[in-house]
């Protein structure tokens, strides 16, 4: 047995029955030495040269100008015949012959008709074919690595051609370089090759399978010749076995074409089994390390090319198309594209082929039970529990690349988009009233009325139960859609610490005559929610940074949260036991003990209809005028009586009407109220929201003496702006304005001009009015007491008949204006525990770098002075304390603030501080949530211990922990 690496020794091939017949007028010896003057040719090539290559690949580089065959196999005279002829005229063209012999081993023949070979094409690149791109084989290597390949272990076949007149023997010299010796046939020979073909030439008759050495290329594997092997013995080279010849028929279908193959411009699909997990270049097989991929210049060429073949197979239209679909989605879904098939694919598809795929997969999804969720395998871990508990389908995973290119082609969404996309496009519904969902509307619409950024917007009630989404808001319409169970008692108290609702609220369908709105955290949960929902595009144009969009809206969220606890409640209109009045009364929103010391008045204005009713729609400022009765009073009085009326005018509330059957002629009255922000920029808390509980009546027209009771409404859903209503007698009706005003002139409203604001009346009293709801007002310009006629107001459709006299609610304490001063310093006391809480160890891994001054020189901060012009921190607040700087908590809060928007401003979002200011921001937000129930408790200290003059608390005293737990 020949070992890995043989060679053939010299030896003469004279008498070797090849050849052909060029003619009489051809020189046949200057034909034959100008084909390959030299007797030996070096290859350059070794022998460990392309090791993986065998004699298969051999094969397929000898056959691979060929196309089109007739393939015969003829066990009786032990012959595999295959003839090349031409498509036209069926002249043979070449042909391809292996003989074996009783031991199955055999010789192969390959020849090509009329072919040429010269010693100059046995360099790289010398091949007449290296500008034909749609030949295979055009870098002129092949046929000597098919040689070596055949010449060398485990194979170990002689290799020997014929052309020009000349054999060519592949063989190895001593130092094992692979070569080809050159040997010659005698002229006499040559000539006899000549005659004799052209003798059958003119018999017309068909070609021999011979090769004439001549004018044709034949190649001869397997036949068995001396040779030498490495240790110097002597051996001969092997056959080729039949079953290995078998398997080289494998590399090329043009041999054996597959019995299923669609034919399509840009190549052929085969989808039988006979060339499974295979590509072919121009029918020939292309490993995964073929030089001819060199024709395709890159790996996406060749992904083009595969995907082009797909696409227009699956195009086509046919029995099969859908199976071909099919069994293409399951090429993609498998290993993620690993397959060649559908490698880099995705990146070449046509709209049509990603229809067709996902045309499919909706199919596939359509049949299965639940249907089936397509998602993105390994982009978010939660997105198969969101599939599974807020849509209902069933998570299936489709690879990365394949699941990108149809979303990025928009046939699919993301998990989370989906959930959002079904939020959207929920339709509006209108729940059964309650008082909580009228209280919670009317609260909500007044939180937007509130603030410039969000006053032109609005929102709906969605069932949205099974989606887990609680808001969502569409900057296009400027409006939320907001989940019904947030405005379901129950629901917004699953989680909720609520004091009062097991006693006043759980259960109640209607408004009862003692319903007063407690639940300030569930109002506070939603707006958080909104606000959250809001993109940089809806905030002012100087919130152009992200760190400045959550400045806005903290500050949105914390302005709410200091105005809630102000709004009026249970507001009421009603008649005396007097002629020609009218009395007002409020609950308050805050501890009477803390308003006590606020210096807080109200300022109670009584418009007549006719002459401010005009200015429904617009915000009635400082600088607008009316001549409407007013007064100011103390906050705590509660209440307030109008005299001296004129009972041919209009009064009452404009509100939600559902008068009593006996009511005669219907008067529309248009439901506009919404509540405003101050003209000039306010601080947190600066203005106020209107509020009072929902259910409204209408007053009749007012007659002395009159003794009729108020009539009960039905509670009704939320009226839309411009939509008339009411239902009786003719309404005589006023605008009822109450405005709360601080020593700085702030306005406490109780009305609102927004549709279906929490202003309305409940029903109450013993006269015959229906009451109305009330609309907007106007802060007056100082502090003090004013005539009831000089200030501007709001807008009324009640007159007095006389100058306006009044009678004002009790005197106040005497000594209030020392209790606001005491009051003042209690705030200023808690400000100090706040203080000292961010100082606490526990928090000291977040709060540390706000507590002391930035030193920009020891942090290398050149620019910190360029950007922050007001630095800030809590030792600087601390010393302030205690230097008694502040004079109110108000100031205290403006620069607690400071240090945070000095830390968004300097670092960018993402960075540790810029963090670090976020989690401190927020503990500090929770302590300063605090405040009102932190006053109580110590004010009533205070109180007790007044006779002392000091505030009975200790010096050590801390702030009661707040009810979140920290982060």
């Amino acid at each position: 047995m020949p070992s890995a690496v043989s060679y053939i020794k010299v030896e003469d091939d004279g008498d070797d029955n090849f050849g052909a017949d060029v003619g009489d007028d051809i020189d046949i010896a200057i034909y034959r030495n100008d084909a390959f003057p030299n007797k030996k040719i070096s290859l350059g090539l070794s022998a460990r040269y392309q090791p993986s290559w065998n004699g298969k690949e051999g094969f397929r580089e000898i056959v691979q100008n060929w196309y089109g065959n007739i393939y015969k196999e003829d066990t009786h005279t032990k012959r595999i015949e295959i003839r090349v002829r031409h498509p036209v005229t069926q002249e043979l063209l070449g042909y391809i012959l292996f003989k074996w012999d009783d031991g199955l081993h055999g010789i192969l023949q390959v020849c090509n008709f009329k072919a040429s070979l010269c010693e100059a094409h046995f360099s790289l690149g010398g091949t007449t074919k290296s500008k034909n791109e749609k030949q295979a084989g055009q870098h002129g290597e092949g046929l000597k690595l098919a040689a070596l390949a055949s010449r060398r272990s485990p194979l170990n076949a002689s290799v020997r051609f014929s052309a020009a007149g000349h054999y060519g023997n592949f063989c190895f010299d001593a130092r094992k370089i692979f070569g080809i010796r050159i040997t010659s046939p005698s002229m006499t020979t040559l000539r006899k090759i000549d005659t004799r073909f052209k003798n059958l030439a003119k018999a017309k008759t068909d070609r021999l399978l011979e090769p004439n050495i001549l004018e044709d290329v034949c190649i001869e594997i397997g036949v068995p010749r001396p040779c030498q092997n490495d240790d110097g013995s002597e051996g001969k080279t092997s056959k080729i076995t039949l079953e290995e010849f078998k398997k080289w028929l494998r590399v090329t279908t043009l041999i054996q074409p597959p019995s299923n193959m669609i034919r399509t411009p840009g190549g052929n699909l085969m989808l039988s089994d006979e060339f499974p997990h295979q590509a072919f270049l121009r029918g020939l097989l292309l490993p995964s390390n073929s030089s001819d991929r060199g024709s395709l210049s890159d790996i996406g060429q060749e992904a083009r090319l595969i995907a082009g073949i797909w696409a227009s197979a699956m195009a086509q239209e046919g029995a099969q198309k859908e199976d071909l679909v099919g069994k293409y989605v399951d090429l993609l879904r498998l290993l993620d594209g690993k397959w060649a098939d559908v490698y880099l694919a995705q990146n070449y598809w046509s709209k049509a082929t990603a229809t067709l795929i996902w045309k499919h997969l909706q199919g596939v999804a359509d049949q299965a039970t639940p249907k089936l969720f397509y998602y993105c395998d390994g982009e978010q871990a939660e997105d198969p529990k969101i599939i599974t508990d807020y849509l209902g389908q069933t998570p299936t995973p489709l690879p990365k690349h394949p699941w990108k290119a149809l979303y990025t082609r928009k046939f699919c969404r993301s998990p989370r988009e989906e959930r959002h996309h079904r939020f959207e496009t929920l339709e509006t519904i209108n729940p059964e009233s309650t008082f909580f969902l009228e209280s919670m509307t009317r609260t909500l619409r007044a939180c937007l009325a509130s603030d410039p950024i969000t006053k032109d917007k609005s929102f709906i009630l969605v069932n949205a139960d099974k989606l887990g989404i609680d808001a969502f808001y569409q900057s296009s319409k400027k409006q939320w859609k907001l989940s019904q169970a947030l405005f379901d008692f129950d629901s917004a108290h699953e989680t909720a610490y609520c004091d009062r609702k097991d006693d006043d609220m759980k259960g109640e369908r209607t408004c009862g005559d003692d319903d007063i709105f407690w639940c300030n955290h569930a109002v506070l949960d939603i707006w958080g929610k909104m606000i959250d929902g809001m993109d940089m595009k809806d905030m002012p144009p100087d919130s152009n940074t992200d760190a400045l969009v959550k400045q806005k809206k903290a500050w949105l969220k914390g302005k709410i949260a200091e105005l809630l606890p102000t709004m009026l409640r249970r507001l009421r209109i009603s008649r005396t036991t007097q002629p020609k009045e009218l009395e007002v009364s409020w609950e308050l929103g805050e501890s009477v003990s803390v308003l006590k010391y606020s210096g807080r008045k109200l300022k109670v204005t009584l418009h007549e209809y006719d002459k401010c009713s005009g200015a429904s729609e617009f915000l009635l400022r400082q600088e607008d005028s009316c001549n409407c009765p007013s007064d100011t009073i103390k906050i705590t009085t509660e209440s307030y009586t109008f005299t001296n009326l004129n009972p041919s005018k209009k009064v009452g509330f404009l509100g939600n009407d559902h008068g009593s059957d006996d009511s005669e002629d219907d008067e529309d009255a248009r439901f506009t109220t919404t509540l405003y922000e101050q003209s000039s920029e306010g601080r947190i808390g600066a203005q106020p929201i209107a509020g009072a509980v929902p259910a409204s009546q209408h007053m009749s027209p007012l007659q002395a003496g009159s003794t009729q009771q108020l009539r009960t409404p039905q509670p009704g859903g939320l009226i839309p702006p411009g939509v008339t209503y009411s239902k009786g007698t003719p309404i005589d009706s006023s605008h009822l304005t109450l405005t709360n005003l601080s020593p700085e002139n702030r306005e406490w409203c109780t009305a609102a001009e927004d549709p279906g604001v929490f202003i309305g009346i409940p029903k109450h009293r013993d006269t015959d009015a229906r009451l109305r709801q009330p609309r907007t007002h106007v802060p007056v310009d100082s502090d003090t007491d004013t005539d009831s006629h000089s200030q501007p107001s709001g807008y009324s459709s009640y007159v007095p008949s006389s100058s306006g006299a009044s009678k004002p609610a009790p005197a106040v304490d005497s000594r209030s204006k020392v209790l606001r001063g005491d009051m003042q310093n209690l705030e200023l006391q808690f400000c100090s525990h706040v203080v000292a809480r961010m100082f606490d160890k526990e928090r000291l891994y977040h709060t540390r770098p706000f507590l002391q001054p930035v030193d920009p020189v020891a942090f290398n901060l050149p620019n910190y002075f360029e950007i922050i012009k007001k630095p800030m921190d809590f030792l600087t607040i601390r010393n302030n304390l205690k230097n008694s700087v502040y004079t109110n908590a108000e100031a205290f809060h403006r620069d607690a603030w400071l240090v945070f928007k000095n830390c968004y401003s300097f670092n960018f979002p993402g960075h540790e501080i810029y963090e670090a200011g976020e989690k401190t921001q927020a503990w500090f937000g929770r302590l300063w949530e605090q405040k009102n129930e932190w006053l109580q408790t110590q004010g009533m200290q205070y109180i007790k211990s007044r006779k002392s003059r000091t505030l009975a608390l200790d010096s050590t005293a801390t702030m009661p922990d707040p009810i979140l737990s920290p982060e």
